[in-house]
């Protein structure tokens, strides 16, 4: 989007950007996207909820504007609309899963880190797979063979020094 264009619409009004959008507007659309979607995303992942069911409730709450956008009432009320979209959203999942939404800041925080920290462990571990199968070895002769190549790249690096010294 050129910047004078978006700085026209960062100029105009939540209801006029609402209107437009309703009206097909495209530009509109992704403007309205634009101004709310970290608060929609911080609404789901405040709600506890993990990475994929954030963005999960994240998409059905745009849906959901999307299928009301021509009859919002209070248009200029739209980061509200969605706030409680994206939280009722939120609780349908969690009930779903069958999980409870922690209340406690805390809580949430570890969940958060526990996610990530889950992450972190599922790729180290898929790495060291794809690893172990790539060398198609007992894990007893990664040593040996590793100091193997070490001692025939110190020799080629050798015989590369004497050749740009001549």
């Amino acid at each position: 989007m050129p910047a004078n264009t978006k700085e026209r619409s960062e100029q105009r009004s939540t209801t006029e950007l609402v209107k437009a959008a309703a009206d097909g507007d495209s530009r509109a659309w992704d403007a309205i996207v634009e101004r709310y979607s970290g608060m929609v995303w911080a609404v789901c992942r405040g709600c506890g909820l993990s990475r994929s069911d954030a963005a999960e409730v994240s998409q059905t709450t745009w849906l959901r504007l999307v299928e009301r956008l021509a009859s919002i009432h209070e248009p200029d009320r739209l980061g509200s609309w969605l706030a409680v979209t994206a939280r009722r959203e939120s609780w349908q999942v969690s009930r779903r899963a069958g999980r409870t939404i922690p209340t406690d800041t805390e809580a949430t925080l570890a969940d958060r880190e526990a996610d990530e920290d889950i992450d972190h462990d599922i790729l180290a571990r898929e790495r060291q797979d794809l690893l172990r199968q790539a060398l198609d070895m007992p894990i007893g002769s990664i040593g040996p063979t590793r100091a193997r190549c070490l001692d025939c790249l110190r020799k080629r690096g050798v015989d590369l020094m004497q050749l740009v010294a001549s």
